[in-house]
């Protein structure tokens, strides 16, 4: 209960704003965190990626860092990475050269090997069985890989640009669950897809030929933007319940909608008529979580500043408000039920005790700036197990950490 945070932050990764030190960052796009804590950045302008470990202040080239090219010792605008552990392998997405390389984390590794080319690849991801995922945003397809094999399995997609049920435009970031459903953002399509592996196949026994549905089933959204319940307007914050029940912040919209899997339209939990202040509306809803002990939404409502809480098993919805006074953006729950909001205008992270209108701060809190102990218009946010919050510092182009009781925090990266 009365936990405290240190409000000093150190640099972890970029420091004295965009460049190509070894202190500096520009353009941080894909981002991976290893077991120790160890941070890969895909630095797409210095066509590198850096790591970085916890309480240095340079960072390490770990591939590329020779300018912009296309030997292998080099790398032209990288937009992902990740680690293959049991290979101990960097596999990166370098996006210019449309390929996908292999550089191994030996110290005396010089250069990469090319995995995959001929693909204009911009997100990645790996499956508890080592296969590899890309999403392919000049295609419009995520494909599946055995590494080693360079004969893809197209997964989503693959039925040229559309809005089509089985089709993508430009998709972009993945994610793939233990049942290998290949989750999907579908940038220009507004949407998130998911693609389930074929019903007919083993899940738990994949072989290489594996074959998936060739259709996706449209989870929100996907009829351009607009307030009908199979429309969305500038969806932002979003969780997924263990029933795989999705649960969106639609900005514009001022609502939150619901979307079960299979259904072609989502149900309204909060709001959707008009804007408002009165406990039965939203006003530009940023971010929403569910709390799984009292089965409620915690919605952040920054046009009223407040935090809402919206219980899920009564209709009408029993609502009440938890924070008022607050320019919140993001939220974050930890393991413990404490609730993390993050207030842009008052550039600080405070922690509560659901029912506690007082919270401790736990990051920033010493106005607007860019010291280690400050934030400037911070927004999202993520706590970890051992309670340190990850902070996206927007204005000031960086993510910090704070350690539950360091007496510094942490900087992730800068741009």
């Amino acid at each position: 209960m009365n936990a405290s945070w240190a409000r000093q932050g150190i640099t972890v990764a970029g420091s004295d704003g965009h460049g190509n030190d070894a202190d500096q960052l520009d353009n941080p796009l894909g981002l991976f965190v290893d077991g120790d804590q160890m941070i890969f950045i895909a630095e797409q302008w210095n066509h590198r990626i850096l790591q970085w470990k916890l309480g240095d202040t340079n960072g390490r080239i770990a591939a590329g860092g020779h300018g912009k090219g296309k030997r292998l010792n080099q790398l032209d605008q990288p937009t992902d990475v990740l680690i293959d552990k049991e290979t101990d392998n960097l596999i990166i997405c370098d996006q210019g050269n449309h390929r996908v390389v292999r550089w191994s984390r030996r110290s005396l590794t010089t250069k990469g090997e090319i995995l995959l080319d001929d693909i204009n690849c911009y997100g990645l991801a790996l499956d508890d069985h080592r296969c590899l995922y890309i999403s392919d945003e000049i295609k419009h397809e995520v494909r599946r890989y055995h590494i080693g094999n360079k004969n893809g399995t197209i997964v989503a997609g693959g039925h040229g640009e559309g809005d089509g049920l089985n089709q993508l435009n430009q998709p972009s970031y993945l994610f793939v669950d233990r049942q290998q459903a290949v989750y999907v953002s579908d940038t220009n399509n507004h949407r998130v897809m998911k693609w389930n592996k074929g019903a007919k196949e083993v899940i738990l026994n994949i072989s290489v030929n594996a074959q998936w549905a060739q259709k996706g089933s449209t989870v929100a959204g996907g009829y351009g933007n607009g307030r009908a319940t199979n429309q969305l307007n500038t969806p932002m914050g979003l969780c997924i319940d263990e029933d795989q029940t999705m649960v969106i912040a639609d900005f514009w919209n001022h609502r939150i909608v619901q979307w079960k899997l299979g259904d072609k339209d989502g149900l309204i939990l909060a709001d959707g008529r008009h804007k408002g202040n009165r406990s039965d509306r939203l006003y530009w809803p940023t971010n929403v979580l569910i709390e799984k002990e009292s089965d409620s939404l915690i919605i952040c409502d920054p046009g009223n500043q407040r935090v809402l809480r919206w219980s899920r098993l009564t209709f009408p919805a029993q609502r009440e408000s938890l924070v008022e006074n607050i320019n919140c953006w993001g939220l974050a729950l930890d393991d413990q039920g404490y609730l993390y909001i993050s207030d842009e205008i008052k550039h600080e992270v405070r922690r509560y005790h659901i029912g506690n209108k007082n919270g401790t701060i736990v990051a920033g809190g010493h106005g607007e700036g860019d010291g280690l102990n400050q934030l400037n218009r911070p927004r999202y946010l993520f706590v970890d197990r051992q309670q340190a919050v990850y902070v996206s510092d927007t204005d000031n182009h960086r993510v910090m950490k704070w350690n539950k009781n360091a007496k510094e925090g942490i900087i992730i990266y800068s741009k």
